[in-house]
């Protein structure tokens, strides 16, 4: 064989190695049989990541995951890091496997960063774990070297597991300040920099609520509703880490600018509590998570709000299929009865009502919005009132009928303003238009002939 034969020959071996040494590395990987944990998604009960720092634990808790690490037990975000270290290591793949055979030295496996070895995942399954460690960058981009804790074989495998190893506990904690729903909250205490405003759930009214403290009104429930979703849905930026000497600083107060909500008849409330606040941020502490948290600032609007804020302006929230008389005193015109028939109509003294001046009257009340902004003089004389009142049957048949007041305003007037008081002890102004739509005699009401 001449020189120039021998050459050729010898670079025809040197392609051939080559392509089988990147065809081992390179060729996709078959499934089942080159994955690296072999274990379904379904069947992980614990995830351990191991950091330069420690390390700490995802378990499975009911229907979702929970954080077990130092002091710390949380709800984990199922939907954020949790379902992607999951996959990643689930779906894992090696590429290539030196055998322990060919790596018996230790300062073999310090070549390839795998003697002592600080980064790791662990699957649990039941009574058996897995934990992968890794090593340094393989030759190849996104590739790394891995071992199994206990073996010396070295696989190739990609990348894409290592980021979690640099995650902290904090970054699978929900980011969300609760799960619950506002249905789910029964009252709620908001002590805040304007005083102490109460708020309790009224079960006899679907989605009712009432302002308890400093005063006694029925609260706006949409309103109720909003405030209860920025509360309970908070989103949370960040979890901070505290250590006693430094809580101090925080400006956090038992007792001081805080919320307190029961949750489905708990006795005990949950507590968010405001502490020191920046430009853009709030620092606060919500003990049921045992979380010293950062929320937007605009949170601290939480405990910034005053009793007007939820209260109910509309004047008449009754419903008027509830309501089988009506009584109305005009100073002027002297009492109106109006009486339910069991068809539904109304009548006065048995005469039938105008179906157009009663639904206007009821439609203006319906619609008025009282105006609670100031402390109004409340010597006014009063003008005229009007209840709306329910009657009750007994348990003997030779019982008469008894009333129940539903409600009672009565409206006062001095010059130009207008204003109503309630039983609820409300007090406040109205527009002319709903003292005017209150007829002063009976003939304004009946269908003329």
């Amino acid at each position: 064989m001449n020189r120039s034969a021998t050459i050729i020959m010898l670079l025809l071996f040197v392609a051939l190695a080559a392509a089988v040494f990147w065809t081992r590395q390179c060729a996709p990987a078959s499934v089942g049989a080159q994955l690296v944990f072999n274990m379904p998604p379904s069947g992980v009960k614990k995830v351990t990541v191991h950091t330069a720092q420690g390390s700490f634990n995802i378990e499975r808790h009911g229907g979702g995951w929970q954080v077990v690490g130092k002091d710390v037990v949380d709800r984990a975000d199922n939907n954020k890091n949790v379902h992607d270290l999951l996959a990643a290591a689930t779906e894992l793949f090696y590429y290539d496997k030196i055998p322990a055979i060919e790596v018996v030295r230790k300062d073999l496996l310090d070549t390839f960063g795998l003697a002592t070895p600080k980064f790791g995942i662990e699957l649990h399954n039941g009574g058996r774990s897995k934990l992968l460690l890794f090593g340094r960058e393989a030759a190849l981009d996104g590739r790394v070297y891995a071992r199994f804790q206990g073996s010396h074989d070295i696989l190739i495998v990609d990348d894409t597991l290592l980021p979690f190893t640099e995650l902290t506990d904090a970054n699978f904690r929900d980011s969300v300040l609760t799960k619950f729903k506002p249905s789910q909250v029964d009252a709620l205490i908001i002590r805040g920099t304007l005083g102490e405003i109460e708020l309790r759930r009224t079960p006899q009214i679907p989605q009712g609520w009432r302002i308890t403290k400093p005063l006694t009104a029925p609260a706006d429930a949409e309103t109720v509703e909003k405030y209860l979703v920025s509360l309970l849905q908070a989103p949370i930026a960040a979890f901070a880490q505290v250590d006693a000497s430094s809580r101090a600083n925080l400006a956090i107060e038992e007792g001081r600018n805080e919320v307190l909500f029961w949750v489905d008849g708990e006795p005990a409330p949950s507590i968010l509590r405001f502490g020191k606040a920046e430009e853009d941020a709030v620092i606060a502490q919500f003990p049921s998570r045992n979380a010293v948290i950062v929320l937007p600032a605009v949170a601290r609007q939480l405990v910034e709000v005053t009793p007007d804020h939820f209260r109910d302006t509309r004047l008449l929230t009754l419903d008027l299929e509830a309501v089988d008389r009506i009584r109305i005193n005009r100073s002027r015109g002297g009492d109106i009865q109006l009486d339910r028939t069991s068809d539904g109509a109304w009548t006065i003294a048995d005469k039938p009502v105008a179906p157009e001046a009663f639904n206007r009257m009821v439609r203006v009340l319906a619609e008025a919005r009282v105006d609670y902004s100031e402390d109004f003089n409340k010597d006014y004389p009063i003008n005229a009132s009007i209840e709306f009142l329910a009657m009750l049957t007994s348990n003997t048949p030779d019982t008469p009928l008894r009333e129940h007041r539903l409600a009672r305003f009565t409206f006062s007037s001095s010059g130009e303003t207008f204003l109503v008081a309630s039983e609820n002890g409300g007090f406040g102004m109205i527009d002319a238009s709903v003292f005017q739509a209150i007829p002063e005699t009976i003939e304004a009401f009946l269908v003329s002939d």
